[in-house]
C-alpha cells in the first residue's frame, strides 16, 4: 500500500520532471530557431570566427535542451530516473551558457559602431545613446540567461537529490526561500532593464509606433510606453518575491495563488507587449525569428517565483526522515551504503600499505641482524 510519504516523494519529483520537461523542449525549439537563422544566413554555414562559435554554442543548446526533454519524460511519466544521468547532466548543462556569452560578446562589441541597435539615419543617435541602449542590453541578457539556464539546472540538482536521498536534509522551506530571492531579483533586473530602456527611447526619440525598432539583446522596443509598463510589472513581482522572502509580506497579506496569479498577468503582458507588439508590429525578415526565440526565453522568468512561492508555502521547515516515505528512505540508505563500501575500501587500501609496511621493515631488520652475524 502506498503512503503518504511515498506520494510526497512522486509528487515532488514529477513536478520537477514536469519542470524539466518544459523547460528542455522551449530550450530545444529556442536553439533550432538560432541554428537555422545562422545556416540560412547571408555566408551560408560558418566556417571560421564568431559565427563558427554562435553555431557550435547553439548545437550545445540543443543538447541540452533534448536531454532534459528526455530526462523530464522519464521522471514525469515512468516516475524513474538515474542519479549518476541527473549528476552528468547538471554539468552538462551548464554549457547552455555559451550562446549568451556570445551574445554578450556580440552586444558589446556592437556597442562600439555607428548605427548598430539605433538607427543612424531615423534618428541621429550620439556615441553615448548607442552604448545606454548596449548597456541595457547586456544587463537584460544576464537577467533572462540566468533565469533560463538557472531553472533547468534547478530541476536537475532537484531530482539529483531525491534520487540520491538528500532531499530530506537540503529541500526544507528555507531552501525554497532562498531561491525565491534569487529569481525574484533578476526579475527585478529585467524589469530594471525594461523600463530604463523604454524610458530613454520615450524621452529621446518620442512616442510608438517608431519608425524603426531600437533594442538590443533580448528587449525591443516599438512602443515605449509598453516597455515601460511591462518594466514595472517586472519590477513589482521582483520587489513583492523580495519583500515574501524576505518574511515582510506572509502568506496572509498576499495569498501564495494571488501572486501565483500576477505572475502568470505579467508572463501573458510579456508575450502580447514585448512579443506579439513589440516585435510583430514592424516584422520584417530579419524579425520574424525573433518572435518563436523570445518567447521560449521569457518563459521562465515569471514561472520560477511563482512555483517557488508555492514551495515555501507548502514546505515544512524541517523534514522528518520519513517525511517521504520507504522511497526517499531507500534513496538515502542507498548513498550511505556506497560511502560506506568507498570509505571501507579505502579502510581496506590503508590496511594493506600498513602491512607492506611492517613486511618490509621486517625484511630490513632481517639483513641488519644478517650483516650483523
Amino acid at each position: 500500500m502506498t503512503t503518504l510519504g511515498e506520494k510526497r516523494y512522486e509528487s515532488d519529483t514529477r513536478q520537477l520532471g514536469g519542470l524539466l520537461l518544459t523547460f528542455g523542449a522551449l530550450i530545444t525549439m529556442n536553439s533550432l530557431t538560432g541554428i537555422a537563422g545562422i545556416v540560412a544566413g547571408p555566408d551560408s554555414t560558418p566556417q571560421s570566427g564568431k559565427a563558427l562559435y554562435d553555431l557550435i554554442a547553439t548545437l550545445c543548446l540543443s543538447l541540452v535542451g533534448i536531454m532534459g526533454v528526455l530526462m523530464g519524460f522519464v521522471a514525469l511519466v515512468h516516475d524513474d530516473g538515474s542519479k549518476m544521468w541527473s549528476l552528468s547532466s547538471c554539468f552538462l548543462t551548464q554549457l547552455a551558457w555559451l550562446p549568451f556569452m556570445g551574445n554578450l560578446v556580440g552586444v558589446g562589441m556592437a556597442a562600439g559602431q555607428e548605427g548598430s541597435f539605433i538607427d543612424s539615419v531615423l534618428y541621429n543617435p550620439t556615441t553615448g545613446d548607442v552604448k545606454f541602449v548596449g548597456a541595457m542590453g547586456i544587463l537584460s541578457i544576464l537577467a533572462y540567461a540566468s533565469a533560463f539556464v538557472g531553472s533547468l539546472s534547478f530541476a536537475q540538482f532537484g531530482l539529483y537529490a531525491y534520487q540520491s536521498g538528500g532531499a530530506t536534509t537540503k529541500y526544507v522551506a528555507a531552501y525554497y526561500r532562498g531561491r525565491l530571492g534569487y529569481y525574484s531579483a533578476v526579475v527585478w533586473v529585467a524589469g530594471f532593464a525594461q523600463l530604463t530602456l523604454g524610458s530613454f527611447v520615450l524621452a529621446k526619440f518620442g512616442n510608438g509606433p517608431l519608425p524603426m525598432p531600437i533594442g538590443a539583446g533580448p528587449i525591443v522596443v516599438t512602443f515605449p510606453e509598453l516597455s515601460i509598463f511591462v518594466g514595472v510589472l517586472q519590477l513589482i513581482v521582483g520587489m513583492l518575491g523580495l519583500a515574501r522572502r524576505m518574511g515582510w509580506i506572509c502568506d496572509s497579506h498576499v495569498p501564495t495563488k494571488m501572486f501565483g496569479y500576477l505572475c502568470l498577468t505579467l508572463w501573458l503582458s510579456m508575450l502580447t507587449m514585448q512579443i506579439m507588439v513589440q516585435v510583430g508590429y514592424p516584422a520584417g525578415p530579419e524579425m520574424v525569428p525573433m518572435a518563436p526565440t523570445l518567447g521560449c526565453l521569457y518563459f521562465a522568468l515569471p514561472l520560477m517565483p511563482a512555483y517557488l512561492d508555492y514551495k515555501t508555502n507548502t514546505v515544512p521547515e524541517e523534514l522528518d526522515e520519513d517525511y517521504f516515505g520507504t522511497r526517499g528512505a531507500a534513496a538515502e540508505l542507498e548513498t550511505r551504503e556506497g560511502e560506506k563500501q568507498l570509505s571501507g575500501s579505502d579502510e581496506e587500501e590503508e590496511k594493506g600499505k600498513e602491512k607492506e609496511m611492517v613486511a618490509e621493515g621486517e625484511g630490513e631488520a632481517d639483513v641488519t641482524m644478517e650483516k650483523a652475524v
